[in-house]
């Protein structure tokens, strides 16, 4: 052989189940007369969890229907006692050069899959960026509805979280932040949500929900997110709510009330998460919050 492969032999076909269960295998010899059960049972159980599995079937018996069965079960090649060497070389060899030719397939529809996940992830946070910032709305929803994304819910709300971004923060801890909100929300949230990063670093989440009292769990959501970016990251961090709304054409106002919230943390000592819609009614505060941003 042209290259160096590892053989593991197994006795008999349920062994041989065994291997394959618990390791790696990329190509699978097997004599047609085994104990146990014969090799092709040992075939056809094997296609009970795996359909692309190669093999070959070496057997004494010249047999039309062992053949047929063979051929319906998948295998690669059925080949005849007595065995010549050069032939079973090249038939490995071949299967060794079609699995490589597979892994590389696999690879590259794998990075074509992933640049393309890449790039509708930046076209969808760039509509709703837009959207979020009361730029060509209409647009942007027929533009989000075009790629699968629409608003069906009856109720929305946008919730933001901020935390400290430092000199000594390192790229591994903000992509660990990243996956601490997609985990969490996949894990807690069961209805829609879609997440984005604004142009000042912070995380920026619109939530889509059935029924109207959904707003203390959300918020209790983002207060375990919260802790988990402290805690992994070591940044102060915090979260704003904004008040919850009926269209997606009112996401900029919900945006707007989820950072009034947020910056909001200055008066709110000891609470990570704050809602806007139970901040005191103190107009004047609210105004040059407001203000500032």
């Amino acid at each position: 052989l042209k290259e160096e492969i590892e053989f593991i032999e197994a006795s008999n076909g349920v062994e041989a189940l065994q291997i394959v269960e618990q390791q790696m295998i990329h190509l699978i010899i097997t004599d047609i007369c085994m104990p146990l059960c014969s090799g092709l049972e040992f075939v056809e159980r094997l296609r009970e969890n795996d359909d692309d599995m190669t093999v070959i079937i070496i057997s004494g018996y010249e047999n039309f229907e062992y053949a047929k069965q063979a051929v319906k079960l998948g295998v690669k090649d059925y080949i005849m006692k007595p065995l010549k060497r050069e032939e079973l070389l090249g038939l490995v060899e071949n299967c060794i050069a079609d699995t490589r030719k597979k892994q590389m397939e696999m690879q590259r529809f794998w990075q074509k899959s992933q640049e393309q996940d890449v790039l509708r992830k930046e076209l969808e946070s760039a509509i709703f960026l837009d959207i979020l910032h009361g730029m060509n709305v209409q647009t942007g929803i027929q533009r989000l509805g075009i790629l699968d994304i629409r608003f069906e819910s009856p109720f929305l709300l946008v919730a933001v979280i901020s935390y400290e971004r430092l000199e000594e923060m390192t790229d591994e801890i903000e992509s660990s932040v990243k996956n601490i909100v997609d985990e969490c929300l996949e894990a807690k949230f069961k209805e829609k949500f879609y997440n984005v990063e604004d142009e000042y670093g912070t995380i920026v989440i619109v939530f889509q929900f059935s029924e109207m009292n959904q707003e203390k769990y959300i918020a209790d959501v983002l207060r375990q997110i919260v802790r988990l970016i402290e805690k992994i990251g070591r940044v102060k961090a915090y979260a704003g709510i904004g008040g919850i709304i009926f269209h997606p054409e009112e996401l900029q106002a919900s945006y707007i009330q989820a950072g009034i919230a947020s910056d909001c943390k200055i008066f709110n000592t000891g609470e990570k998460v704050t809602v806007y819609s139970e901040l005191s009614e103190n107009a004047e505060g609210l105004s040059i919050l407001a203000d500032t941003r």
